[in-house]
């Protein structure tokens, strides 16, 4: 993403002040009367002559207000610069054509926990959903995590726990519209069944076992349930036995969607279940984190 550079430090000179407000103030007459010949090397000049180096961070609220009407209305073109709460935020004091220009990061995955409250040994899973993102992160896969309260909203609209994934539902919306080109969105749940069945032994480390879990009351769940195959796939090419497999669900008493209708990059992944211990969970975070930096490049 594009990297902003907040001016922190203040201009302590009060003589530096004073000059480079009169030079501002007087802007439009020196260029009129062309003793600089641009904008540009006048910003150069008042640089110089107020002692500010290119490399200085200054804070220079007083651009705003001495900028509106002259020739420096421009600046920003010249510049690059932003503005931020009142503040001009200088990205580079060097000419525009010798700045070079990022291509802003695009976040591939999102995490979420449509059921926060889910816990483990020594842990939870939004500590859990966190620290994926953060291993994913670590790999080059830009990844947002989602750090609201769905409790606290399910609270303050009177949602039950049947309803959590009403909740969610507003998040992922929310994150969509910001994020249209999301490759893989991941609801982190996990398992309740026994720890003889949620964990597995590899190479002497125990791992918790991972879930897929497809909704099937969904017009376009096939889509989703490729996504579900194509990951599963790939867990039991590296790492055989670490997955569960793929449990469909549909009928009576059960969700059916799990909120796989708003987006065909959507899947509800359970990493262990309630008798596991966070270490047990956080192994297998590593090699889940290994399986989709693989899924995403094969998709590129």
């Amino acid at each position: 993403m594009k990297r902003h550079f907040r001016f922190k430090k203040r201009v302590n000179n009060f003589i530096d002040i004073f000059v480079l407000i009169s030079i501002l103030y007087f802007s439009k007459f020196i260029l009129d009367f062309k003793i600089v010949s641009s904008n540009k090397e006048l910003i150069s000049h008042i640089f110089n002559i107020t002692n500010l180096k290119n490399d200085d961070n200054v804070l220079l609220n007083s651009f705003i207000k001495l900028t509106n009407n002259n020739p420096l209305d421009n600046l920003k073109s010249v510049f690059n610069v932003e503005y931020e709460k009142g503040d001009i935020i200088l990205m580079n004091y060097m000419q525009k054509e010798n700045v070079e220009v990022k291509e802003e990061i695009k976040p591939q995955v999102y995490i979420y926990n449509s059921h926060q409250g889910e816990k483990y040994v020594g842990g939870n899973v939004i500590e859990a959903g966190r620290l994926l993102k953060e291993k994913l992160e670590s790999n080059g896969i830009p990844t947002i995590f989602e750090e609201s309260d769905i409790l606290d909203f399910m609270r303050v609209n009177n949602l039950n726990h049947n309803q959590s994934y009403i909740a969610s539902s507003y998040y992922i919306k929310e994150t969509l519209k910001n994020n249209p080109d999301l490759k893989l969105i991941i609801d982190f749940h996990r398992d309740s069944v026994s720890k003889d069945l949620s964990t597995i032994n590899i190479n002497g480390k125990n791992y918790s076992k991972v879930l897929f879990v497809v909704g099937l009351e969904n017009e376009n769940y096939k889509v989703n349930l490729d996504l579900a195959i194509t990951i599963n796939n790939i867990i039991n090419n590296k790492y055989q036995g670490l997955s569960k497999g793929i449990l469909k669900k549909e009928g009576p008493g059960v969700n059916g969607v799990y909120n796989q209708d708003i987006n065909g990059n959507m899947v509800l992944l359970e990493f262990g279940g309630e008798e596991n211990t966070f270490e047990e969970v956080s192994n297998t975070i590593d090699l889940m984190t290994e399986v989709i930096k693989e899924y995403l490049n094969e998709k590129k």
